[in-house]
């Protein structure tokens, strides 16, 4: 691969538009269900949507294109990095990184106020615009470097969530344990350890507690406000931290593929075809086996099968 030049200030760059118009489709698609049911997002148990055509979707959107469409926008976020500084500096301008800086505040901005004032918990402005801050110092670096530094911060995100599946699968494996002792003779730390796993394992609040989320937020704006204060702060830290590996690593492979040329349409078509191979190959049966372990787990393998026709995912890849 050759790297890329950079197009006039005033040119489009068709490939890249048509990507970010699919990607805002793609984006609207993943976050339907969430819009209208919350927690249902990740487990349609929740608020129903779990039977025939809605488990259908479901499983769709989660085994097909979940994370694909977040992965799009920050690749081209990437990619729009060295975009902007390349064509400012192009035409001699010297406060590139001001511009740079200045957007990306407001983007920062922006995003608390979607968050806080609009509360939508699908907000991505305020993380996008705080990573981008990282971004700024590598713009000029090749794309082979670019694309090494993006899947080291890739390994690094999947080594965390590694650990943290690990420390799932050894909680389930503990609950199981405790579960084989007759209540009366568990201890405390056995109870705790299956109260622990059954909150894990639901990946959403109980039916009734859903209920009084409901009531809370349709009450008035203070009160959707109050209710979810909690969850936003906790979101704009941690998620922050926990995820920042995620979000650099896509833009800066997207910062990449752009100096590389995969983003302006300027290698191979067997190039294209053989990445879309090796993503899915590798990466939707992750998607498989996590959906499963939410299938069987949630113990609706009935609805499952009925719903989905059995497509024999319902058996043999989860734990209990």
């Amino acid at each position: 691969m050759t790297e890329t030049g950079v197009a006039s200030i005033s040119t489009r760059i068709e490939s890249l538009d048509f990507v970010r118009g699919a990607a805002l489709f793609g984006i609207l698609l993943m976050n339907i269900n969430g819009m209208g049911h919350g927690p249902a997002y990740d487990n349609p148990t929740i608020a129903g949507g779990d039977t025939g055509i809605n488990l259908w979707t479901w499983l769709i959107i989660n085994i097909g294109f979940e994370g694909t469409q977040r992965a799009l926008f920050s690749m081209l976020f990437g990619a729009g990095v060295i975009l902007l500084s390349s064509r400012l500096e192009a035409v001699g301008r010297t406060d590139g990184g001001d511009i740079f800086f200045r957007r990306n505040l407001w983007l920062i901005g922006f995003g608390l106020i979607n968050s806080w004032l609009l509360m939508w918990g699908g907000d991505i402005l305020y993380y996008y615009g705080i990573t981008a801050l990282f971004l700024y110092a590598f713009r000029n670096l090749s794309g082979r470097t670019l694309l090494a530094l993006g899947v080291g911060a890739l390994l690094l995100g999947a080594a965390w969530s590694a650990i943290d599946t690990q420390r799932l699968l050894n909680l389930h494996d503990e609950a199981q344990v405790a579960e084989q002792v007759v209540p009366a003779a568990r201890t405390e730390e056995q109870t705790k350890t299956i109260e622990k796993w059954e909150e894990k394992s639901r990946d959403g609040p109980t039916p009734a507690v859903y209920a009084e989320l409901r009531k809370d937020n349709t009450a008035s704006y203070a009160s959707a406000l109050v209710t979810r204060a909690g969850r936003i702060k906790h979101a704009q830290s941690w998620y922050l931290y926990r995820y920042f590996f995620d979000i650099f690593g896509m833009m800066m492979l997207g910062m990449a593929f752009f100096r590389l040329g995969l983003l302006t349409l300027e290698v191979r078509t067997r190039t294209y075809a053989g990445m879309v191979a090796g993503r899915y190959a590798s990466m939707r049966m992750t998607d498989l086996f996590i959906d499963n372990l939410i299938v069987v787990q949630r113990k609706w393998v009935d609805a499952f099968e009925a719903g989905a026709g059995g497509l024999g995912l319902s058996r043999g890849l989860g734990h209990g």
